[in-house]
């Protein structure tokens, strides 16, 4: 379910994942609500739903509290970010774009359950980066 920005995860998910349970306590806004995945919940529901995620160094560091907390900084940035906020906010050891890039890779196959090679076929962005770069030129 779809809630303006964020995506919601509806309480009959308890079926299957019960572990949940305490997240909807906390989170839903009315007894038998859904609730919103993001912060702690997005973080629980892929330990849950993937739990070789736990021991995922590239998925423990995006979320590691410093990492969220560049993240949640620059969601309120406007002006928009450079490079290497973009590389802290993905957790330490990031330090170039082929690091991010082998980053968000191992991270796209871990929830896909895919084994891509390749940032670029893993990723839809790259092949559309360029018509996004024109759109945002003609918006200025």
């Amino acid at each position: 379910i779809r809630n303006n920005e964020f995506l919601e995860l509806n309480r009959e998910v308890l079926k299957d994942y019960p572990s949940l349970k305490s997240y909807f306590d906390r989170h839903s806004r009315e007894a038998g609500g859904n609730i919103q995945i993001r912060g702690e919940v997005q973080a629980a529901l892929i330990q849950t739903v993937i739990p070789s995620a736990r021991q995922d160094t590239g998925f423990q560091a995006w979320n590691s509290q410093e990492a969220r907390n560049i993240r949640n900084t620059l969601s309120h940035n406007l002006g928009g970010i450079s490079e290497q906020e973009l590389f802290r906010a993905w957790g330490t050891g990031i330090r170039n774009k082929q690091a991010w890039e082998e980053r968000l890779l191992k991270s796209i196959n871990l929830i896909t359950g895919e084994t891509f090679s390749h940032f670029r076929n893993a990723s839809f962005f790259p092949a559309i980066q360029h018509l996004l770069q024109q759109e945002v030129k003609n918006l200025v």
